[in-house]
Parts: C-alpha cells; sequence; structure tokens
C-alpha cells in the first residue's frame, strides 16, 4: 500500500521509519546511516518485535528522548550504532491513526533542545499527513472501482428489462435509456441519444411532463405513475404510465 519512504534527515547520523499494521508487524521499512546493521532490526519488526523505544513511542504522542541507547537498550540490535549519542523518537500519526514511527540519533545535549524536538515533531507529522493523503487516494480509486462496477451491474439490469427505462438531463434530453423505450418509440439509439422530451411528447402534454420534471427536481420527491401520451417516430400515439425520481451525483445535485 505504501512506496517506500525517503528520509531527508541529513543533520543526524543515522534514522529509520517503520510503518506497522494494525497489529504491529512491519509493513515497510526504511533507513539512512545504518545499513547492513539495520537487517536485523527489519527481521525483529516482520515478527512485531517492537524495541523498548518503539514500545514507549507508539504507548503516547510527542517526542522520546533516551540520552544513550547503548546503556539502555542493550537488547536493541542498533544499540552500537548509537554510542556516543542520544536517540530521540516520535510515532507517525494523523487524526486517530498511527502508522508507525521514526528514529534518529542525535548528539548529546541536543536532544533535550525544544526547537529540535518541535522541528523533528512537525517531520513526522508531514510524513503521518502524507500517508493519510495516500491512504485516502487508495480508498478513492477503491471507492470509484466498486461504484463503476455497481453502475456496469446497474445498466445491465436496466438493459434486460421489458419497461422502458431512461434518463434526462436538466434540460429534458435523454442520456440513458434501454431497448425496450427504442422499441416503444420506434426510434433507434443514434436517433434517440440526446433527444428532449418535447419531440415525443404531444403538445398538449408538454407542460405537464415539464411541471413533473421541475417538481421532482426542486423537491427531489419521485412521483408514482402518471397516464401520458407518447408520439413514436412514425406518428402514433400510445398511452404510458410514468414515474419520475430524481438522480443524485456524488455532490448531491
Amino acid at each position: 500500500m505504501y512506496p517506500e519512504p525517503s528520509l531527508f534527515l541529513i543533520p543526524y547520523t543515522n534514522a529509520w521509519i517503520a510503518l506497522l499494521d494494525e497489529s504491529g508487524k512491519l509493513v515497510v521499512a526504511a533507513e539512512a546511516g545504518l545499513g547492513k546493521n539495520f537487517l536485523q532490526m527489519i527481521e525483529r519488526l516482520k515478527r512485531g518485535e517492537l524495541p523498548d523505544c518503539g514500545r514507549k513511542i507508539l504507548k503516547k504522542s510527542g517526542v522520546v528522548i533516551i540520552e544513550d541507547p547503548s546503556l539502555a537498550c542493550t537488547h536493541c540490535p542498533l544499540a552500537k550504532d548509537y554510542s556516543g549519542r542520544g536517540e530521540m523518537s516520535v510515532r507517525l500519526e494523523y487524526g486517530e491513526k498511527v502508522y508507525g514511527l521514526m528514529t534518529v540519533s542525535i548528539p548529546p545535549g541536543i536532544a533535550g533542545e525544544k526547537e529540535e524536538q518541535d522541528l523533528f515533531e512537525e517531520v513526522a507529522g508531514d510524513i503521518a499527513f502524507a500517508l493519510y493523503s495516500m491512504e485516502q487516494e487508495e480508498e478513492r480509486k477503491r471507492a470509484e472501482g466498486a461504484l463503476r462496477r455497481s453502475e456496469e451491474k446497474y445498466r445491465s439490469v436496466l438493459e434486460r428489462m421489458e419497461e422502458s427505462y431512461y434518463a434526462v438531463d436538466h434540460a429534458g434530453n435523454f442520456t440513458f435509456f434501454n431497448d425496450a423505450l427504442c422499441r416503444q418509440l420506434g426510434y433507434s439509439r443514434e436517433e434517440l441519444m440526446g433527444m428532449n422530451y418535447r419531440v415525443y411528447t404531444p403538445p398538449e402534454n408538454v407542460k405537464e411532463v415539464f411541471q413533473a420534471y421541475n417538481r421532482v427536481y426542486h423537491t427531489g420527491e419521485p412521483i408514482k405513475l402518471f397516464a401520458m401520451e407518447q408520439i413514436r417516430k412514425d406518428g402514433t400515439r400510445l398511452v404510458v404510465e410514468i414515474s419520475v425520481f430524481p438522480l443524485r451525483n456524488e455532490g448531491g445535485r
């Protein structure tokens, strides 16, 4: 789901990011300045084994500081890489979701500076927001795919109906119809597409149909069956019963 994260915290000796799933297991990780030493950490993360700093980070918001990881984190495979330096960690979160954690090494004394912590937390926030945005884009694509499949199924059902079905735009022009309507009015698909309702509606019924469309458009309330005449291509007339209801777009219009 996520692309490889990019690390750009150049002032730090080393840095790493781990994106985790809901169970705490690794989804993807990236490092800078650690090289092969990071492989052991990756294997642990894959098993859901977080280092001490990781467990502390995931329990609370804000920056977690460890003054001397080489002494405080003796079981961590990266402890020796922090010899003589401090560690600063923060979780990557946006809203109520935690995506993972980010850790950097930092010279002794600097980690305690509020300005440095604020900057570090700001960078983490930017990364978390980027992850959130990517996640929303994935959700949007999945929703569009589901909607497209639903529309295809919906159209397939309508095409097979014996009763006529059609959709018109605000001006009353055909935007969709099934084969039953073609047979009913005697026109081909090419002839019907874009045709205005005034063409197949007797002049004495035009006002009634306009009022029906207009009322549904403004109130959003469907109109159940009412009888009217339609004019076929060959000039003959037939009496039909029509129901009118609104179709709304994603914006509710």
